[in-house]
């Protein structure tokens, strides 16, 4: 199945969270979809914030 209109968090959401760290926000969403530590920003001193869609598939199941 291929959702196309999951929803989203609004740009207000992401504006409030934006400033506090990952683990902070996770925390506070009752610590769902942590990826954890070994999930590192390739370029320090530098954020963004947004919204993400997660997926679970098979390998190779790339439509």
């Amino acid at each position: 199945m291929i959702v196309t209109d999951a929803p989203k968090a609004s740009a207000g959401d992401v504006d409030a969270l934006a400033g506090h760290g990952v683990a902070t926000v996770h925390e506070v969403t009752g610590r769902t979809g942590l990826r954890g530590p070994g999930l590192r920003p390739i370029q320090q001193d530098t954020w963004i914030a947004g919204t993400a869609v997660t997926v679970l598939s098979r390998p190779g199941d790339n439509p």
